[in-house]
């Protein structure tokens, strides 16, 4: 007996979305190739914001330096208990 599998309509949207992604982003250069150079100092900038996005991202996640966080287990202040 055979089994048919079927997606689920999460996983066909992700389906679906990984597909327009993928395309985009293998028909940019083409698209961009009547543009010339400029569409290196595109991608260079786009390179800087995307880096400079994840060190504020990385700032935001660590403490500060010389200052130690402490981890209390159970409730945490403020909330309900």
């Amino acid at each position: 007996m055979k089994q048919h599998r079927k997606l689920g309509p999460v996983l066909a949207t992700i389906v679906v979305a990984g597909n327009m992604i993928g395309s985009g982003i293998f028909l940019l250069p083409a698209t961009l190739a009547g543009v010339g150079s400029l569409t290196l100092i595109g991608w260079l900038a786009a390179s800087l914001g995307a880096v400079a996005l994840a060190i504020y991202a990385l700032k935001l996640l660590l403490p500060p330096r010389g200052k130690k966080t402490e981890i209390v287990a159970g409730t945490q202040p403020g909330t309900a208990d």
